[in-house]
Order: structure tokens, then sequence, then C-alpha cells
């Protein structure tokens, strides 16, 4: 392990461990430049040996080999400066090694840099060739090894170029100086670039060691996670798998992608054919719409849960009625994922509250709306508060006591089923007819005028004088006695009621089998009115022990 890797496992500091990072390079690049530098210097006094004094091509090659085992030296003991650092504190500045690889170099780049200053006119135009050739491919090699720290490349390729260029000048060879001088430049510009793609080349190294520290320092933490999720997981399949409530898990289009056997029994498929079935095409046709409308609330996010009864299709085709639940499941940005559904057979409860709804507001004898229920519709009516005419129609069967004391109450029950059959194909479709007790009736007619009602009713009691009942071995005639008020804007209930009972009343007592619409100025429901006041005041008065007798022997 690197002494840049040893830091990073310590040390999160993205600074210092560049800092670190790019002396690192050097301390390991150094060796083979130094190598390289003094192997190039023999070959070039090899080349010169015959052109250049021999007493200063030795000096030279002595003085460059001191140089490079004092480099050596130098960055074997910045190397082990460098390991005793990186098991303490990061330095604040790296730059006092970096200078003194700087001042080696610069050592090194003068010493080179020297040969430009040597070449002579009287030498062979090969001769003098060799020594800018030599330098250019000097300060080029240099790129690599020095390419982490541009104070070093600068102190090397500054003397060598500049002493070359000067050598150039002064020989005549202006020309070439100049080109040098140029040749520095562009250097200049190619280190800084390299130097850049190393630098972040480095950084994302550092962070590189430091994720995978990260993710190293962290497994032992997940694969702990991954055996939770994985017992979790075992223990949510068995809840899910072998729960008695039926479940099913659906995506965004409503398609099921898990659910469990109680699911595949409640609705009589095999657990293959659930899967990716629209939930849907399993609903009622009459239910599809409020599903669609509740699912988008939950997808949307405006409801997290909702529940519904609603009705299924079986595989068999018949129908059943569940109590749905539906609980969304989002993801950690909110957005739904999936939503489990749990159902709950109450087909054989909800029929059975049918069945009692039916009872409570229905006669169980012939089927028709009861008082309640009559009562109920007659309240909504009157809480309309509009200007459109209703009617009321009290309707009393006549004679009823003789059929039932001649025949029996079995008859007498025949012939309410049969006469409430009789009423309403003689009403129209959206009159309400109600058994309000006994052998009497009530209709509600909505939207219709005083004497459009009569109209109707006179044909109605028309049907009954031709209806016959036959009971046994007798035959009995019906009539009915009708009694008629306008539901005005602003009538009470009570009131509705005692005027269409009067009404009634004074039919029955004109001789039955006829109709009689409530009028206030009526003579005859005026003195029934009178006749029940004195009832009322006669009963009061024996309450009360009242009530005096007086007797007279008349002569």
């Amino acid at each position: 392990m690197s002494v840049i890797e040893t830091k990073i496992n310590t040390n999160s500091n993205y600074q210092n461990a560049l800092c670190l990072a790019r002396v690192d390079l050097l301390i390991k690049q150094a060796p083979t430049a130094i190598i390289t530098s003094f192997t190039v210097s023999l070959l070039i006094v090899i080349l010169l040996w015959n052109d250049v004094a021999q007493s200063v091509l030795v000096t030279w090659v002595g003085v460059s080999l001191g140089v490079g085992l004092s480099r050596l030296l130098l960055n074997n003991h910045i190397k082990n400066k460098l390991i005793d650092v990186s098991h303490t504190a990061f330095p604040l500045d790296f730059r006092p090694y970096e200078i003194a690889f700087s001042v080696g170099i610069l050592l090194n780049g003068a010493l080179i840099g020297w040969l430009g200053l040597i070449i002579d006119p009287n030498w062979p135009l090969s001769t003098k060739f060799i020594i800018p050739f030599f330098i250019a491919g000097m300060s080029a090699g240099a790129l690599s090894s020095s390419s982490s720290s541009l104070m070093s490349y600068y102190c090397f390729i500054s003397p060598i170029l500049l002493m070359l260029s000067y050598g150039l000048f002064r020989i005549d060879m202006q020309f070439a100086a100049f080109l040098v001088i140029v040749y520095i430049l562009l250097m200049f510009a190619t280190s800084k670039k390299i130097n850049a793609a190393v630098v972040e080349g480095m950084m994302l190294r550092i962070q590189n060691l430091e994720l995978i520290e990260s993710l190293h320092v962290n497994n032992n933490q997940q694969a702990k996670l991954l055996q939770n999720l994985n017992r979790s997981e075992r223990l949510f399949s068995g809840a899910f798998d072998q729960s008695g409530v039926s479940m099913g898990l659906i995506n965004k289009q409503m398609k099921f992608f898990k659910v469990n056997q109680a699911a595949c029994d409640l609705l009589g498929y095999r657990m293959t054919e659930l899967i990716d079935q629209d939930l849907l095409s399993l609903t009622h046709k009459s239910e599809q719409q409020q599903g669609i409308s509740l699912f988008n609330e939950l997808v949307s996010g405006v409801r997290q849960q909702l529940q519904v009864r609603t009705r299924y299709i079986k595989k068999d085709g018949n129908d059943i009625w569940v109590q749905t639940t539906l609980s969304a499941v989002y993801d950690l940005d909110g957005n739904f994922e999936y939503a489990v559904v749990h159902a709950q057979d109450i087909n054989q409860e909800y029929h059975l509250n049918q069945q009692l709804i039916f009872l409570a507001q229905n006669d169980t004898l012939t089927k028709l709306p009861n008082r309640y229920a009559f009562e109920k519709q007659m309240q909504s009516l009157l809480e309309e508060q509009n200007d459109t005419e209703h009617v009321l129609c009290y309707i009393d069967l006549d004679q009823f006591k003789v059929i039932n004391d001649t025949c029996g109450h079995a008859a007498g029950d025949e012939l309410l089923q049969q006469v409430s059959k009789v009423l309403k194909q003689g009403l129209r479709k959206s009159d309400f007819l109600s058994r309000i007790g006994g052998d009497e009736f009530a209709v509600l007619m909505f939207g219709c005028s005083i004497k459009s009602a009569i109209l109707q009713l006179e044909k109605l009691l028309t049907t009954l004088r031709e209806y016959h009942f036959d009971y046994e071995n007798h035959r009995f005639s019906v009539g009915a006695s009708l009694g008629l008020v306008r539901i005005i804007a602003g009538s009470t209930m009570t009131e509705v009621l005692k005027q269409a009972d009067s009404a009634c009343y004074v039919a029955k007592k004109a001789g039955r089998d006829r109709l009689h619409v409530f009028d206030h100025d009526d003579e005859l429901l005026t003195q029934h009115t009178n006749e029940m006041n004195w009832v009322s005041t006669i009963q009061h008065a024996l309450a009360k022990n009242r009530l005096t007798l007086y007797y007279q022997e008349i002569v």
C-alpha cells in the first residue's frame, strides 16, 4: 500500500491528501528519471568525445554522477519522512518537500544546460545539433517524471533551454535561439495541461480510495441489513401467503403481480390466472367508474388508504360483495409504487342488510312501501320548497271488514295483495304508492295538477268497480273512497295528512266509491271538522268528570 493509500485510510481531507499524492508521485518517478538522465549523459560524452576536451567531458560526467547520487539520497530521505507523516497528521504545507526536489532538479537542469554554453562554431554541423536534440529530448521526457509538480518541471527546463538559447545566439544561430524560446513557451503550456490532468486523476484516485474504504467499512453493516431484510421478507411472504384474509398487490395499471391463496379461493381463480389480471376486469360494471376514480386518488397521493364496499365477479360469473381496503405504498420520492388490496367477504352480510332495509321500508304483505317509507318520501317532497304542484291521495277500501268477517283474514290478505296490483297498474310509473295501514293506501303524485290527478284517479275508480274478488265460493265487488289534497309550498306533513284524511272521510260519508278534493270552504268538511271537535270536547269532559246529564220529563 502506498503512502497516499495509507493516509486516506485515516483522514479524508482531500486537499492535504492531494498535496501528499503529488510529492509521492515525484518520489516514485525520481529514480527512473535520475538513472535515465545519467545514461543519456554518458551517451552524449561518447558522441562528443572527439570534438570536446576529454578532461572537460570527464569532469562533467563526474559532476553529473555526483548530482544524481545526491538526488537519490535526497529522494530516499524524503520518502522516509513521508512514511512517518502518513502515520501522524498531514503537514499543512507540502512545499518544503517539493522545494527540496526542485533544488536537486535545478542543479541537474543547470548541469545539462551547461552543454548549450560550450557549443563551438567550429564544430561540425552534425555535432552542433547533437546537444540541442539531446536537450529537447530531455526537456520533453521530464514532462512525465515531473508532471505532478510544475515547480520541479520549470526548475529543470528553464536553465536547460535558456542556456541553450544563449549558446545558439552566441554562435550567430539567432533563428535557432528564437525557436528554443518558442519551444520553452510551448513546453510551459503543455506542462500546465498535463499537470491539470494528473492532478485531476489524483483527486479521482483519492476519492475512489476513500469510496472503497467507505464501502469496505459499510460492507458488514450492509450484509447485516440484507440479512434482516431477507428475514423480514420471509416473514412478510409467510404472513401474506398463509393469511386467511384475501390479499393481493397491484401495480399502477391496477394489475395483480402477487396474490395469496385466500384471494384465489374468494374469486374462484387459480393463482396463475389472477397474476397480471386487471382488478377492474373483476369489478362489477356498476362499480368500475367509482373504482377508477378512487384508485387515481391513491396514485396521485390525495389518499393513502381507502375503504369501499364493492361487488366483484367470480370466475363462475356470480357476483360477490366484499369490503375492500386499498393501501398505497410510495417510494422515497413520494411516487406511487404499488397498492396492497385486502378483500373481506361480506356477501351474506350485505344481502341480509338489504333484506332488513327492505323490510324496514316495505309492507311484507303487499311488498309496497310502508308508512315509514311514505312519510320519509313525503318529508323529502315538502323540503324541496318549489312551485311544482303535487297531489296526495288517500285510498280507503270500502266494505273491507265485510270480506274479513265473511271469509276470514286470509281472504282479506289475498284481497289486499290483488288490489295492490290493480292500484299500481292504474297509476303512473312516477307515482309513489304505499300501504299505510290496514286497508288504507296513500299515493304521492309528483308534478301533477289537481285536475290531472282527478282524471287519473277517476279511471282508477272505474277499474276498481269492474274488478271482482273471488274467494272460494264467494264473489265480492270492490270499491274505494279517495281523498285528494294539493301539496303546496309551505305545507307541513301534519296539515297535508289531516286534510287528505278529512277528504277521504267525506267521500265515505257521501256514499263511498268516489273521490273528494279537499277545499277549505267545503261545507261537508266543515261539518266533519265540527263533529270531530265535539267528539274531542266530549271526551275531554268525560275525562275531567265535567259532563252533567239533565233529565226532563215531558208531559
